[in-house]
């Protein structure tokens, strides 16, 4: 082997090994180099464990939508959708990527998708409605001026608690039996020995709503269901489908467990 080919081959197998750092992929961020950007976070993200590792997903996704192509924008929106469906509601940055995926339905002119994004980023979020949250319903104000957004819009400027103290009840108090006077949205069958998982217990129905919604993007169908009483009214959200005791604990335990939501068993009237 000669020389100069030796020296062009040892180039290439140096260039070849060349690695980025999370330090490289945030300065080509800091100077808007998109492309550079997108790439250096894409070998170093899967090397990171964690949230350290969705922190970074979601950065690379944010640099692949500035490129400009129409193409890496819809590849970082599945991307966005691919890494909400991975993490829990209950994750701290599970609201800001939601917010994220209400500006690309924004961009996409998917108003009505872009409002329920931002009701749910807002029941998801573990603050106070933030300046971000805010923000990106003024934007979406000014696309669509319907009444809906306004309303939505409104709503935020003046935030209601978002889990309040029934939402996380202790479980012996969600354990009870739900009284005769609860209204079920869908019918389904009834026994004595079945029960259904209840999954939040909320005093306002579009809280409940906003969790059924994030449910059911994941494939779980849930119905809402009133409780009534001369005090105050419960909006409940419970499985659609009723089980064994012993059936409806391995379900909690296979599907919610790994979501980090709490469940409890309650027996079907």
């Amino acid at each position: 082997m000669n020389k100069k080919f030796w020296f062009v081959f040892c180039l290439l197998i140096s260039c070849s090994a060349f690695s980025y750092t999370l330090a490289d992929a945030e300065k080509a961020y800091v100077a808007k180099n998109w492309v550079l950007a997108n790439t250096a976070y894409a070998e170093v993200c899967p090397t990171l464990e964690g949230n350290k590792q969705i922190a970074c997903a979601y950065w690379q996704i944010l640099a692949l939508s500035q490129t400009g192509k129409s193409r890496e924008f819809q590849k970082a929106g599945e991307m966005l959708d691919s890494l909400i469906q991975k993490i829990s509601p209950r994750d701290t940055l599970y609201s800001d990527l939601v917010m994220t995926r209400a500006q690309f339905e924004i961009y996409l002119k998917k108003y009505a998708k872009a409002r329920e994004s931002l009701l749910h980023a807002k029941e998801t979020s573990k603050d106070s409605v933030s300046s971000v949250l805010l923000q990106v319903c003024a934007l979406l104000e000014k696309s669509d001026p319907s009444l809906e957004t306004k309303e939505l819009c409104a709503g935020l400027k003046n935030p209601i608690s978002v889990v309040d103290s029934t939402a996380i009840a202790p479980k012996d108090t969600l354990q009870k039996k739900v009284d005769s006077s609860v209204v079920i949205q869908e019918k389904v069958s009834t026994s004595e020995n079945l029960y259904v998982l209840q999954l939040g217990a909320f005093s306002k129905r579009e809280n409940a709503k906003a969790l059924q919604t994030a449910l059911y993007s994941r494939g779980i169908e849930t119905v809402i269901v009133e409780k009534k009483s001369s005090e105050r009214n419960l909006f409940l959200v419970h499985s659609k489908n009723a089980f064994s005791k012993e059936d409806a604990e391995k379900y909690g335990q296979k599907v919610f467990s790994p979501l980090e939501m709490d469940f409890s068993l309650v027996k079907k009237d």
